[in-house]
């Protein structure tokens, strides 16, 4: 019997997801925060969803580092991990489409859909180059249903002069999570996450069915009779496509002035490189709505202590967007990019969920 009903299960997803210094000659250790570890409770896990990482760091292989570690640290002959790969796979393409990093009540969320025992998840924080440079790498256990905490700690790393980071978030989070990744499991065999179980989830999210590759020209309309073509009124012109109510609602905001923020438009951690692009199709539809002006985009990140630095990322941010455009069909002529670094946050830069709604794009229609 399913543990949870598809729909209601559904529903629940789809709120979830709208809602340090250079070190001496000595490297310094890294530095812990209390932890949970709920020993006992680990054994009972034998399916576990591992969730892409948060990465709210200035390094985009991070978190992805993180994530890597913690999955290959679990001993698949007592416990199953669903591949990151395949958990995005199965929602790839449906308007539940995931985000690149993913909190913890989400992680739950879809471990109860999943029918997964529990979740990890965890984020990667912070700044890997500089005079402050300091990296907080957090990583959480929890069951599903319940929602229990079985294990979670946060450490402090900071960079020495020339090190990988992503080596070193590895290394960290690893050392981290070991005394509750040794407990996971038992030998007791359990099959996790069945193939149809992932199938019947996809479809119900709202899959869109697959196009052939070619299709059949229509057949050609029978002649008319001479005397009803003499009769038979003009066909009528042809209508645009209708726009969704997204692209309708920017077309309108773009043809008054109005500045638009794309949504479903994100980036691989701190960089220019789009991970998420759904929202750079739908404004070159509301574009094409618009036939006058040019397209202004401006980059905007989360402030950092390199003003200059901030500048150059937000304008890179930008014309990756741009270039999108351009390449759905968007002339350049019509295309103007520009950074505006981190002068005007929309949420304190102090949370992980602040900085990463920081770093957006933005556009607006000049005449």
């Amino acid at each position: 019997m399913l543990r949870v009903r598809l729909p209601i299960a559904l529903a629940v997803l789809a709120g979830s997801l709208a809602c340090a210094g250079e070190r001496a000659a000595a490297p310094e250790p890294a530095t812990a925060a209390p932890q949970v570890l709920r020993t006992a409770d680990l054994s009972r896990i034998r399916c576990v969803l591992l969730a892409p990482l948060e990465n709210g760091s200035d390094t985009a292989a991070a978190a992805d580092a993180a994530a890597e570690g913690l999955a290959a640290a679990i001993d698949p002959a007592r416990a199953t991990v669903l591949p990151i790969p395949v958990l995005r796979a199965t929602f790839q393409g449906t308007p539940l489409e995931l985000p690149t990093g993913i909190g913890p009540p989400l992680a739950l969320d879809l471990a109860d859909l999943l029918e997964a025992d529990a979740a990890l998840s965890g984020a990667v924080d912070g700044r890997s180059t500089g005079p402050t440079a300091e990296l907080v790498i957090s990583v959480r256990l929890a069951l599903a249903g319940d929602r229990t905490v079985l294990f979670a700690r946060t450490v402090v790393v900071r960079p020495a002069p020339g090190e990988r980071v992503d080596e070193l978030v590895r290394r960290e989070v690893l050392a981290a999570a070991r005394p509750a990744l040794a407990e996971i499991g038992s030998a007791t065999p359990r099959r996790c996450f069945d193939r149809d179980r992932l199938s019947k989830v996809r479809l119900a999210a709202g899959r869109k069915p697959a196009l052939p590759a070619t299709a059949p020209a229509p057949a050609p309309p029978p002649a008319p009779a001479a005397a009803a073509s003499a009769t038979r009124p003009p066909p009528p012109a042809a209508r645009p496509l209708p726009l969704t109510a997204r692209q309708g609602t920017w077309a309108r905001q773009l043809a008054s002035g109005q500045r638009v923020l794309l949504e479903d438009v994100s980036f691989i951690g701190r960089s220019a490189a789009l991970e998420r692009a759904t929202g750079v199709e739908d404004l070159a539809a509301a574009l094409a709505a618009v036939p006058d002006g040019k397209l202004v985009l401006e980059g905007f990140v989360d402030a950092t202590s390199d003003h200059e630095g901030d500048e150059q990322l937000s304008r890179a941010m930008a014309l990756a967007v741009a270039d999108r455009l351009a390449a759905l069909g968007v002339p350049r002529a019509r295309l103007v990019s520009s950074g505006r670094g981190g002068d005007q946050a929309n949420m304190p830069n102090f949370t992980l969920r602040g900085r990463a709604s920081n770093r957006r794009v933005e556009a607006l229609v000049q005449r």
